[in-house]
């Protein structure tokens, strides 16, 4: 275990020994010079208490450490085994509900800034796609799909995964169970990394979404601007349903 003065020098210091927010800890890493704290690290993130474990993964993602990434692979084989999901150590300020997962998949957008090479797009790839099997269970928000689409040479290898995260997702929210972040959302933001040759599909998607109750304004708005330029004529029925539920 560790001190709260070395997990505060790992997590909250800069290289000056400034305290520092963890993203700018991060965002000053992103071109190097943390390589020492590595080890400590991934310690930090295998065997101390859940919200630091958390912060320590994070930090590692966007760092596109590749130790990280392997033992956050290993780590979320198991979700109901993860320490910070058992656990709710950080929330979503508009659900109130866990958002670990919307942090890590931050994590793994800022990684796309840092130097890039074959063993860590592979290692993004794998990331993804296993965040993609979680999609329908676990809040996300507007992250991985943000993160999809800051690294849209993967799209093409993890397509089929992204399409099962659609389907998983539409059979949950068939089921009529209560959910409790806005999956919904979720399914709308994803449409979007769907590939640019595969406009129908993204409409054919758009368009089950719609068919749904109850959906909230942040949701037709998404879908707005996930088909607006979408040249599929497909695309225009949707975008005149959708628009027509944006005003009633």
């Amino acid at each position: 275990m560790h001190s709260l003065e070395q997990i505060e020098k790992l997590l909250f210091t800069n290289l000056e020994g400034n305290r520092q927010q963890l993203q700018d800890v991060i965002d000053d890493g992103l071109d190097g010079g943390y390589e020492n704290r590595i080890p400590e690290l991934i310690k930090l993130a295998e065997n101390e208490e859940p919200y630091y474990s958390l912060l320590a993964y994070v930090m590692l993602i966007s760092w596109g450490n590749q130790a990280g990434f392997i033992s956050l692979l290993n780590l979320i084989q198991d979700p109901t085994q993860v320490p910070w999901l058992k656990k709710s150590v950080v929330y979503d300020r508009i659900y109130n509900c866990n958002s670990a997962f919307e942090m890590l998949a931050d994590a793994l957008r800022t990684s796309y800034y840092c130097e890039q090479d074959q063993q860590l797009k592979n290692w993004r790839i794998q990331v993804t796609q296993y965040f993609l099997k979680l999609y329908d269970q676990y809040y996300f928000g507007q992250s991985l799909a943000l993160a999809i689409l800051k690294g849209k040479e993967i799209t093409p290898t993890i397509q089929g995964s992204i399409i099962e995260a659609i389907e998983n997702s539409f059979i949950r929210l068939n089921q009529g169970i209560k959910i409790e972040f806005d999956l919904a959302f979720q399914v709308a933001c994803l449409i979007i990394t769907i590939e640019p040759n595969e406009d129908e599909l993204a409409a054919y998607y758009a368009n089950r979404l719609l068919s749904l109750n109850n959906l909230t304004r942040r949701v037709l708005q998404e879908l707005c601007n996930s088909l607006q330029y979408s040249p599929s004529p497909k695309a225009l029925p949707v975008l005149e349903g959708i628009n027509n539920r944006l005003k009633s």
